[in-house]
C-alpha cells in the first residue's frame, strides 16, 4: 500500500480517494501493535503528498489516534509517530494545533519521572518547530522553560541531547521569540559544550604556560591513540559513554545562534569563541570536526557583517589595476586596497571634496585602527591561542580534522586579510605532512586527496593575504611540497597546486605598483630562491607538453607559465624562446586560447619581461588575437580586446601598418550600441592604434567615424561607453588637428537634419 501511494502523483485525482477511503481505515487499526510502524508510515506519507486534501474532520481523527502513541512502550512506535504529527501538522487548522500544543505542555509538566517519554514529548515539540514555526512560537515561552529545566536533568545524557537539539531547532524557526532566552541558551551550551563526566581533564586552558601546554598534548596524543578502544582514564567504556552526543548537540546549537545573531557578534566572541578554543582538543573527532565547524561558522558571520570593514587589501595585477576578489561560498563583499597612511594623507588632499575625503579617511582608518571592541579586533586578540591550539590538530591522525582545521585557517586569513604573520610557523609542520605522499596508515586516497586539495587552498589564500617577506624564510620547507603536488595523478590536486604555484612566485619575486609615481618597484630576484623558480617552471612545462592532461589542468598551467613570465621574465631569459613558443601553440588551439589570451596580457604589461623573443611573440600574436574578435564567445571577445589594447600600447612601435589595418577591420563590427560592455574596449583599443600609428588616422575617418557617429544619435550611450567616445574624440582632434571641422561638422550634422525635420513638419501642420 505504501509504494502504491508513493507511485501517485500528488496533482492526481486519485488523492482525493486516497484521503476519503484509506485514511480512516489507518486511522482505525492505528491501535493494532502489530501493524502500527507500517500504518504510521502510510499516514505520514499520504500526510505529506495529499494532506492538502484532508479534511479537518479527518486531521482530528488522526491526531487524537496518534497522541496516545506517544507513550506506547516501543521507541521505534514514539519515534514514527513523531514524525506523523508533524507531516500533519502542516494541514491542520489553528484550533487543532492549540489542541495539541496544550496536550503537549500538560504532558510534559506531569512527564517528569518518564525519561523515555520525555524524549520523545521533546522530540514531538522540536518537530512542530520543524513543519510549523510561527505557530509554535506563540508557545514558546510557556516551552522554553521546560525545555531548559529538563536539559539540566542529571543522568540522562539521551534527553539532555533531545532538549539541546529542540533548543537548535527554536533558534533557527523561532528568531524572533527566542530573543529573550538566547543569553540563558548560551551560557546553557557552554556549560555542556565541556560537558565530559567520564573524563578528567582541566578545562581552564591557561596560554601563558607552556608546561600546561605540554601537558594537554600528551594527554591530547594519548586520547587520540585510544580513540575507539577501552578507555584508560577512570575505567570506562567508550562504548556505554554517550555525553560526546550532548557536546555535540551544544556545539550545534551555538552554531545556529552564531548563524542567525549577527548583532551579537562581539558577545559571542568574548564569551563563546574562547570556550571553542578550548574545546579543539575535545577527545571525540565527530565532535571536534563539529567545534571547528561552528568557528568556521562564526568567522563566516563576521565577514557578512563586518560590511566595508571587510576590505583591506587587493591584488595589484601587472596591469596596475585592482582585482576585485569574492570570497567563495561566503557572500562577503569585494576587496578594496589599504593605503599606507602616507598614501592615505596624498589621497585625501587629492580630493576635491571635502566630504569624500572625509569618508575615505574614516573608511581606511577605521579599518587600520578598529574599536576595540568591534568583532574583528575581538578576533585578532585571539588568533595566538588560536593558533596554538589548532597547530596541534593539525598534526593528528585524524584526516576530517585537519582537513576542517585547514578551512578554518582559510576563513581566518580572509576574514582578517591576514592576520598570521607571526604564527605561519606553527602550521609549516602540517602543511609538509598533508602534502606529503599517503602512508600505508592513510590508505583511504580519495580522504587523503580532499586533505591536500584543501591545505593547497588555505595555502593560496595565505600567500594572497600576507606580505611575501614573512614567507622567505620558511620557502625552502614550503616550495617543495607545493611543487611536488603540481606533478600529482590527480587533476584537481594538480590544478590547485598550479594557482598555488602562482601565488608562490608572486612571493618570491614580488612586484608592487605605486600609484603615485605609477611606476613599478621591481627587486632583484634573491639568488637563494632562483632554484624555486627553476623548478616551477620545469614541472610546469612539463605538464603543458602532456597531450591527455585535463583542460583544467592545461589552463592553469598556462596561467602559472605567464605568472613565470611576468614575475621573473628576466631570470628564464635562456628559457624564453621555448615558453613564447608555447604560448603561441596554445593560441592558436581552440580549446586553450582564452586562457593564453588573458596570459598574453598579463606577460605583455611585465616590467621585466622584455627582449627580443616577446617582441617577436606579440608581432606574431597580433594578427591571430586580432581574428578572435569575429568569434561569438563574447568572453574571448572581451579578453582579446583587452589584450589587444596591451599588446598596441605596449609593443604598437613595432606592429607594420598591415597589422594595424586588420585590426581596425576587425574593431569596426564593434563599434555599434548591440553590446555596451563590448564598446568601450573597443573604443579605447581604436584610441591606442591611434596613439601608437598616427597615420592610422585616416583609415579611421573613412570606416570608423561613420559608426561613431550613429553612436552618438544612440540614446543608450552613456558611462563607460561615453567616456569612451569622448576620449577618441579627443585622440582624433589631438593627432590631426585639422580634423577638427570635420568631427564638428559630423557632431552637428544630426542636429541639424532633425531642426529641418521638424521645421517641414510644422508647415504641412
Amino acid at each position: 500500500l505504501k509504494t502504491i501511494i508513493v507511485e501517485i502523483p500528488i496533482n492526481s485525482p486519485i488523492g482525493g480517494n486516497v484521503c476519503k477511503r484509506v485514511t480512516p481505515r489507518l486511522v482505525a487499526q492505528i491501535s493494532n501493535s502489530k501493524a502500527a510502524l507500517d500504518t504510521l508510515d502510510i499516514l505520514a506519507e499520504i500526510s505529506v503528498r495529499f494532506g492538502s486534501l484532508l479534511t479537518q474532520d479527518m486531521n482530528k481523527q488522526t491526531q487524537n489516534a496518534l497522541l496516545p502513541l506517544l507513550g506506547h512502550p516501543r521507541p521505534a512506535v514514539r519515534k514514527r509517530t513523531t514524525v506523523a504529527i508533524g507531516n500533519l501538522v502542516m494541514h491542520t487548522n489553528d484550533e487543532l494545533f492549540d489542541e495539541l500544543v496544550k496536550r503537549l505542555l500538560v504532558e510534559l509538566n506531569k512527564s517528569a519521572d518518564s525519561k523515555e517519554k520525555l524524549r520523545t514529548l521533546i522530540q514531538c515539540v522540536g518537530a512542530l518547530s520543524r513543519f510549523s514555526a510561527p505557530r509554535l512560537g506563540a508557545y514558546l515561552g510557556q516551552i522554553l522553560p521546560l525545555v531548559i529545566k529538563y536539559t539540566q536533568t542529571d543522568n540522562d545524557d539521551e534527553l539532555r541531547e533531545n532538549c539541546l537539539q529542540a533548543l537548535e531547532s527554536f533558534v533557527l524557526r523561532c528568531p524572533t521569540e527566542i530573543t529573550p532566552y538566547i543569553t540563558q541558551i548560551v551560557q546553557l551550551c557552554l556549560e555542556y559544550l565541556k560537558y565530559d563526566p567520564n573524563y578528567a581533564d582541566d578545562n581552564n586552558y591557561d596560554e601563558e604556560k607552556e608546561v600546561e601546554d605540554n601537558v594537554e598534548d600528551e594527554i591530547m596524543e594519548e586520547d587520540e591513540e585510544d580513540e575507539g578502544e577501552e578507555g584508560e582514564v577512570e575505567d570506562y567504556s567508550d562504548d556505554d559513554d554517550i555525553s560526546w552526543k550532548v557536546r555535540r548537540s551544544a556545539s550545534k546549537v551555538l552554531s545556529a545562534i552564531i548563524g542567525t545573531r549577527g548583532e551579537l557578534l562581539a558577545q559571542l566572541y568574548q564569551q563563546v569563541a574562547p570556550a571553542l578554543i578550548g574545546r579543539f582538543k575535545e577527545r571525540e573527532e565527530s565532535v571536534r570536526v563539529d567545534v571547528l565547524q561552528t568557528f568556521i561558522v562564526l568567522l563566516r558571520q563576521t565577514l557578512v557583517t563586518a560590511g566595508d570593514f571587510a576590505h583591506d587589501s587587493a591584488d595589484i595585477d601587472l596591469t596596475g589595476e585592482e582585482t576585485t576578489k569574492r570570497r567563495r561560498g561566503a557572500g562577503g563583499p569585494s576587496v578594496i586596497p589599504m593605503d599606507t597612511e602616507e598614501r592615505l594623507v596624498t589621497k585625501i588632499n587629492q580630493l576635491a571634496n571635502f566630504e569624500a575625503a572625509m569618508c575615505l579617511s574614516v573608511h581606511h582608518l577605521a579599518f587600520k585602527y578598529p574599536p576595540p571592541h568591534s568583532p574583528k579586533q575581538l578576533l585578532r586578540n585571539q588568533v595566538s591561542r588560536l593558533s596554538r591550539a589548532l597547530s596541534k590538530q593539525l598534526v593528528s591522525k585524524s584526516t576530517q580534522t585537519r582537513q576542517t582545521g585547514f578551512t578554518l585557517l582559510r576563513e581566518l586569513v580572509t576574514v582578517l586579510h591576514g592576520g598570521l604573520e607571526n604564527h605561519i610557523g606553527l602550521f609549516i609542520p602540517a602543511i609538509e605532512s598533508s602534502l606529503s605522499t599517503a602512508t600505508a596508515e592513510q590508505h583511504h586516497i580519495g580522504t587523503n586527496s580532499n586533505l591536500k586539495i584543501e591545505t593547497l587552498t588555505f595555502l593560496r589564500q595565505l600567500f594572497k593575504t600576507h606580505p611575501a617577506v614573512v614567507f622567505h624564510k620558511h620557502l625552502r620547507r614550503l616550495c617543495t611540497p607545493v611543487i611536488t603536488s603540481v606533478q600529482d595523478k590527480f587533476y584537481k590536486i594538480t590544478a590547485e597546486a598550479f594557482l598555488v604555484c602562482i601565488e608562490l612566485i608572486k612571493v618570491i619575486r614580488p612586484i608592487e605598483y605605486d600609484r603615485t609615481s605609477q611606476s613599478y618597484n621591481v627587486q632583484l630576484l634573491n639568488p637563494e630562491f632562483k632554484p624555486y623558480i627553476t623548478q616551477i617552471y620545469t614541472v610546469t612545462m612539463q605538464r603543458l607538453s602532456t597531450p591527455d592532461a585535463d583542460q583544467e589542468v592545461k589552463e592553469r598551467s598556462i596561467m602559472c607559465l605567464g605568472a613565470l613570465l611576468s614575475q621573473a621574465g628576466d631570470e628564464l631569459a635562456a628559457k624564453q624562446h621555448t615558453a613564447f613558443n608555447v604560448l603561441l601553440e596554445r593560441l592558436r588551439n581552440e580549446i586553450t586560447r582564452l586562457t593564453t589570451v588573458k596570459t598574453l596580457t598579463l606577460v605583455a604589461n611585465s616590467p621585466v619581461c622584455t627582449g627580443d623573443e616577446i617582441k617577436r611573440t606579440v608581432l606574431e600574436a597580433v594578427d591571430d588575437v586580432a581574428v578572435l574578435l569575429r568569434k561569438s564567445n563574447r568572453q574571448l571577445k572581451v579578453a582579446s580586446l583587452s589584450c589587444l589594447e596591451v599588446l598596441v600600447k605596449r609593443y604598437g612601435k613595432f606592429l607594420d601598418p598591415q597589422s594595424f589595418t586588420n585590426l581596425l577591420t576587425e574593431l569596426r563590427p564593434l563599434i555599434s550600441d548591440a553590446d555596451l560592455h563590448l564598446l568601450p574596449l573597443s573604443l579605447t583599443t581604436v584610441v591606442s592604434i591611434l596613439h601608437a600609428n598616427p597615420g592610422s588616422s585616416l583609415i579611421i575617418k573613412n570606416d570608423i567615424l561613420p559608426s561613431v557617429f550613429r553612436l552618438v544619435q544612440s540614446p543608450l550611450i552613456q558611462g563607460a561607453a561615453l567616456d569612451s567616445l569622448l576620449t577618441l574624440f579627443a585622440a582624433l582632434v589631438r593627432t590631426n588637428a585639422q580634423d577638427y571641422s570635420l568631427l564638428v561638422g559630423g557632431l552637428v550634422e544630426p542636429v541639424a537634419n532633425d531642426k529641418q525635420v521638424q521645421l517641414a513638419v510644422s508647415k504641412q501642420s
